[in-house]
């Protein structure tokens, strides 16, 4: 079987390779260290993108695998610009992995 990682590990890996295209600028953490530690999270995020408009998604390892999709099965939060949207958002997603049965989140 092939891996393929995460979306954010394979975006990740995609950045320096693609001839034409172009991996937009990304912050990836795993759900424990949000819960863990989710001020230091937030302040990474607010040093890379302060006053951007955000999406916030999702990058469960069971989401695009070699043999499943699940493709649209979790949220997205588009148009996220405060700490206070970007907490919200990011709850939310992590809310969805649980309905949508994404227990191997990152």
């Amino acid at each position: 079987m092939v891996y393929l990682g995460t979306k954010a590990e394979t975006l990740a890996r995609l950045e320096n390779i693609l001839e034409h295209g172009k991996v937009l600028p990304q912050v990836s953490f795993c759900v424990e260290e949000w819960h863990k530690a989710s001020d230091r999270v937030l302040e990474i995020i607010k040093n890379k993108f302060e006053g951007k408009k955000l999406v916030v998604r999702s990058s469960a390892l069971n989401e695009d695998c070699q043999k499943e999709s699940k493709a649209g099965e979790y949220d997205s939060v588009l148009g996220v610009v405060t700490e206070d949207e970007i907490t919200k958002a990011v709850e939310k997603v992590i809310d969805s992995y649980h309905i949508g049965g994404g227990h191997n989140w990152r």
